[in-house]
């Protein structure tokens, strides 16, 4: 992030020379999409997805959104963080999964998919169950699984406990 936001071309200059072919966005760093579109063009890269904050894909920001991801030729838009009030008990993450399959059908005209990015306190229990496991128990397919494994073990999910969550939500 410190290097993107020094020099974005500089930096996806270094990605590209390493031989990436794609690139996971975590900030635009306030270029408009069609510069980001033209320096990925020029070093053969691709846009792999971005995370955005929730708050781009509620009310007014869904259409700008929609927009500038259009223009950037990005089809991922991945959430890496909710707040507390989102994922704090039960009836949360059930209001928070219904709202993502919401966004999921409504972003589905675009081309584009919606999806969570775990941290640690998605693994936190709830009644014996994981927020992480609430949340896609009840998110349509159309609802991308970013399962971030270092993240989810330092929640206290042992590898044996990230294999179970594969096999659970295969694909």
């Amino acid at each position: 992030r410190n290097e993107c936001a020094k020099d974005l071309r500089k930096a996806l200059e270094a990605v590209a020379d390493m031989g990436y072919e794609g690139v996971e966005f975590a900030g635009f760093y306030g270029y408009p999409a069609g510069v980001i579109r033209d320096m990925l063009n020029d070093l053969g890269l691709e846009v792999a997805g971005a995370h955005i904050p929730i708050t781009l894909l509620l009310g007014e920001e869904f259409s700008k959104t929609v927009k500038y991801h259009e223009e950037l030729g990005n089809k991922y838009l991945v959430v890496p963080w909710i707040p507390e009030e989102m994922r704090n008990s039960r009836e949360a993450w059930m209001k928070t999964a219904s709202l993502f399959n919401d966004l999921a059908e409504r972003l589905k005209p675009f081309g584009m998919r919606t999806g969570y990015h775990n941290h640690m306190e998605e693994f936190k229990p709830l009644n014996g169950e994981s927020g992480w496991n609430l949340f896609f128990k009840s998110t349509s397919k159309d609802v991308i699984m970013q399962l971030d494994v270092g993240n989810a073990m330092h929640g206290g999910v042992s590898w044996e406990g990230i294999l179970e969550i594969i096999r659970e939500f295969p694909g």
